[in-house]
């Protein structure tokens, strides 16, 4: 009776225990509670910080803006009280993007300097203070300013540092990056990249808990400053963000040779980088985490000499709120030990009769009828989700205001995929077999990841270690035995601890049109589970519940996309241009936006087509729906040939005076026609250009161009050209908004702009030199 009563139990316990380590990992995901202003001086207060974006996030403030030059002047009257070296360092700087028009502008970035005590290197803190054009930018990246300013004044409440610790806000990051872009630049604050570590705080969000989810090179060195205080940090995903198409101004410093960390929040992206990202969408639980980070791995680099050349590449991880971190070397040596212990385990389970090499292949191919049924059921939702309600494909991240329903309901019916498919499995070869397919499969991964990303690999290392260990002591115990569920368990609860937080915070970042992806390593998560998915029913009890859950879980769903409509708090998000011809005297709208809106439809009524020939600038594979707009004054901008003259050799150099229109454009662009060879030598200000066709994909002729950010008064031109024709230039000026008065009205309160472009308002023109 010993031996027989504890056997039907142990599948539940088991599994009751797996689920609970799986719900204890995610609990350090939940940001604290802020801080009040009444907290001791020497720490992060979120409530006494929140002063300083009230004051910056009024209004959007773009950088040539004057609402990023009041941030400025704001930046250095509160820097000078606190009693820091600080000032505003200007420069024309550009950045050459691979395969798009070069990006140059006029930035003037604010730094300033706590002196350290000792000579050990130094800590540079970073944020941006500029916004995009049409939003205040409350968290991107107001939250990352007011950070700074924070763990400042805290700084200053204690001894000096024996580090030197520097604030770097940076200009224009916006418009690609071009702050960090001129700091590292300046020979005059630049300073030595080997003896720097640079946090950057950013957000891709508005709300979620703090991440660092990008560590530099030798991060060994300064990856452990983040044991006192520990946000969500895996080196998975440094890999992870490699692959998605976004920059920030840590990119740029990693370029140029330094190291340091980033920092982000990751949820709520339906209001980031739109009018939305304001005070009432400031989370101040993620306000108050990103500080605590920011002001605890502060101290902990300012406080001793920084051995950055001693430093070598780590793997990182967080468990159950812990820093965990081992080096490069060592991920190698277990990615290597995890697939020779998938080997030996399988070898060693077959030679005992527990499982036969068959029955493993198949299971292993087996897996993917969940992972692909999981993909389709993320597909399934987002095509659901978009058909009854059209503006969710408006969302440029893919997640709408209030995902949460939709992704529960899919975490809820992928769990039964799962369960009914290991059910059948399970009958049929029984629970060895599944978790021997499950090995499989994490060898597989490990050797593969730590091959190519050893930074990930540690996501599926150890759970392979873990099930070849299992596999191999179950096949030592007797069918029978109570323990063999136990040991069989060993990959799940080592699974559990590893990637719930992972999966939690993919589907923030992916969104829910990209769910596929997320539900897919869910999916990867629970192989280890599957060998316990069905045991202790019957067929017709299983049945009942995975149908009731299936069910349940498909209502949530469908709730979830109901209940996530359209109101003033959560508005409808649309693109759109509104965009005048100088040389026709025309002005259009043009929206990439679908028809099915009223109140879009009403401006944009005609069928998508190419403008990109018009407007170059204005490129989408599927086109911009169109309508006539009415005249309203716009800058236009304009090019005035100051001096041409003969270089000999076929070669003749313009000097052209370019203007923006008026104080309102925040960004100049020009195209040029230049065919394979026309260009010889271009300067921007001073600036030198690549001359070679940096669009390379266009449909036009327009095959060459820049963007000036913050052009002011102008910009000086100067362009040595191969032969004597006529060179064609169009040139187009934004400006941060549609123009109140062609709306004829103010917009509804159900209706905002959604994120991306440089403005909203555009006048092109045709010149030539």
């Amino acid at each position: 009776m010993t031996a027989s009563n504890p056997r039907p139990r142990t599948p539940f316990l088991v599994l009751a225990a797996v689920f609970a380590v799986g719900f204890l990992s995610l609990l350090p995901l939940l940001p604290p509670g802020p801080v009040p202003a009444t907290a001791s001086a020497d720490g992060f207060s979120a409530e006494r910080a929140r002063a300083h974006i009230e004051r910056i996030a009024e209004r959007p403030r773009p950088s040539g803006s004057k609402g990023a030059a009041d941030t400025r002047d704001y930046l250095i009257t509160e820097l000078t009280d606190l009693g820091l070296e600080a000032e505003v360092r200007t420069a024309t700087v550009e950045r050459d993007l691979t395969f798009t028009p070069h990006v140059v502008g006029n930035v003037a970035n604010v730094h300033a300097v706590l002196p350290g005590t000792g000579d050990g290197g130094r800590v540079l803190l970073v944020a941006h203070y500029d916004s995009v054009p049409i939003g205040p930018g409350a968290t991107d990246d107001g939250m990352g300013v007011a950070i700074l300013l924070e763990v400042a004044r805290a700084l200053t409440e204690g001894p000096a540092p024996h580090n030197d610790v520097e604030f770097l806000f940076t200009d224009a990051e916006e418009s690609g990056q071009l702050g960090a872009r001129a700091f590292t630049l300046d020979s005059g604050v630049a300073g030595d990249p080997d003896r720097t570590v640079v946090l950057n705080m950013e957000a891709r969000g508005t709300k979620g808990p703090a991440l660092m989810f990008e560590a530099g090179d030798r991060a060994g060195a300064f990856v452990p400053a983040l044991s006192g205080y520990t946000p969500f940090a895996g080196s998975f995903s440094d890999g992870v963000y490699r692959v998605l198409p976004n920059n920030t101004d840590f990119t740029v410093f990693s370029e140029a040779g330094y190291t340091g960390m980033n920092f982000a929040v990751v949820g709520g992206s339906a209001r980031y980088d739109t009018p939305l990202d304001d005070l009432d969408g400031l989370d101040e639980r993620s306000f108050q985490d990103m500080g605590n980070t920011a002001l605890s791995a502060t101290n902990a680099l300012a406080g001793e000499d920084l051995a950055l050349v001693e430093g070598g590449d780590v793997t990182y991880l967080t468990v159950f709120g812990v820093l965990v971190h081992y080096p490069s070397g060592l991920a190698y040596a277990l990615g290597a030990l995890a697939a020779v212990s998938t080997i030996a385990a399988l070898w060693f389970a077959r030679s005992r009769g527990l499982v036969t090499l068959a029955e493993t292949l198949v299971t292993a191919v087996g897996y993917t009828v969940p992972l692909f049924a999981s993909a389709v059921l993320g597909w399934a939702a987002w095509w659901l989700g978009t058909s009854a309600r059209p503006h969710f494909s408006n969302f440029p991240f893919g997640d709408t205001y209030r995902p949460a329903p939709v992704v529960a309901g899919l975490v809820l019916l992928t769990l039964v995929v799962c369960w009914w498919w290991a059910g059948r499995v399970r009958r049929r070869r029984g629970a060895p077999a599944l978790l021997a397919g499950a090995v499989v499969w994490f060898g597989a991964l490990a050797a593969v990841l730590t091959a190519l990303a050893p930074e990930a690999g540690y996501l599926f290392t150890w759970p392979a270690l873990a099930g070849a260990a299992g596999l191999g002591l179950a096949a030592r115990t007797e069918e029978e035995s109570p323990y063999r569920p136990v040991l069989l368990a060993g990959a799940a609860l080592v699974s559990m601890v590893l990637f719930p937080p992972v999966v939690a915070l993919l589907f923030p970042t992916v969104g829910l049109a990209l769910a596929p992806v997320a539900l897919v390593v869910l999916v990867l998560a629970l192989l280890p589970l599957m060998p316990h998915f069905g045991l202790g029913f019957g067929r017709r009890g299983a049945g009942v519940a995975t149908a009731a859950v299936a069910t349940a879980a498909a209502v949530l769903v469908a709730v979830g996309i109901v209940a996530d409509g359209v109101d003033e708090e959560h508005p409808a998000q649309f693109n759109l241009h509104y965009v005048y011809d100088d040389d026709t005297g025309r002005a259009v709208w043009l929206s990439p936006n679908a028809a099915g809106s009223p109140w879009l439809d009403q401006y944009v009524t005609g069928e998508a087509e190419d403008v990109e020939d018009t407007f170059p600038a204005l490129y989408l594979p599927e086109g911009y729906r169109s309508g006539p707009a009415p005249l309203v004054p716009l800058p236009v901008p304009g090019a005035e040939v100051v001096d041409s003259r003969d270089l000999g050799e076929g070669l003749r150099e313009v000097r052209v005076r370019l203007t923006a229109g008026g104080e309102r454009t925040t960004v100049l662009s020009l195209y040029a026609k230049i065919g394979a060879d026309r260009l010889e030598r271009v300067t921007v200000d001073g600036v030198s250009l690549a001359t070679a066709v940096n669009r390379p994909s266009t449909a036009t002729e327009w095959n060459w161009g820049f963007h000036f950010v913050a052009p002011g008064d102008g910009v000086d031109l100067v362009m040595v050209v191969r032969g004597g024709e006529e060179l064609p230039l169009r040139l187009l000026a934004y400006t941060a908004d549609v123009p109140q008065d062609a709306l004829g009205g103010p917009r509804p309160a159900t209706v905002t702009w959604s994120a991306g472009g440089f403005g909203r308002g555009v006048a092109a023109t045709t010149s030539g030199v």
